[in-house]
């Protein structure tokens, strides 16, 4: 097992108890977005054979969340149903992520577990999901 994936795992975990037995939702969501981004890194770098130097190059110029989810969803073979729901999903998630981050906003419970779910969902999608070499 790659360490981004054991990190995932821990992290997906690691926001399921924030939510069920601390209560800690705005910051679950963190949990939540960064086990996602861990999976997507795990299936960048060894399911898949991506070059990490022009990762970092499109990286650089595009952020490195979204240079990796556009190299991601270029290997993905899905239908166009599929495709728009990881799109919709991610960006989602991603956009809860920088409200519970970067605004002065608190995640209520409903919305952390809608968050933990999505990155649980799109973990499994991407885990079951063939890739285009």
């Amino acid at each position: 097992m790659s360490g981004f994936l054991e990190k995932s795992h821990q992290n997906l975990a690691a926001a399921k108890s924030m939510i069920e037995e601390k209560g800690l939702f705005t910051s679950s969501v963190s949990r939540s977005y960064y086990a996602l981004m861990q999976n997507m890194f795990h299936h960048l770098f060894f399911t898949l054979p991506n070059d990490y130097e022009q990762y970092k190059v499109d990286a650089e110029n595009k952020g490195s969340h979204i240079a990796a989810f556009q190299m991601l969803q270029d290997h993905i073979k899905c239908t166009n149903d599929e495709y728009k729901w990881l799109k919709d999903a991610f960006f989602s998630l991603k956009s809860l992520r920088e409200k519970a981050d970067y605004s002065d906003k608190l995640i209520a419970a409903k919305e952390a577990g809608k968050g933990y779910d999505k990155a649980a969902d799109l973990m499994i999608f991407l885990d079951k999901k063939p890739f285009i070499r």
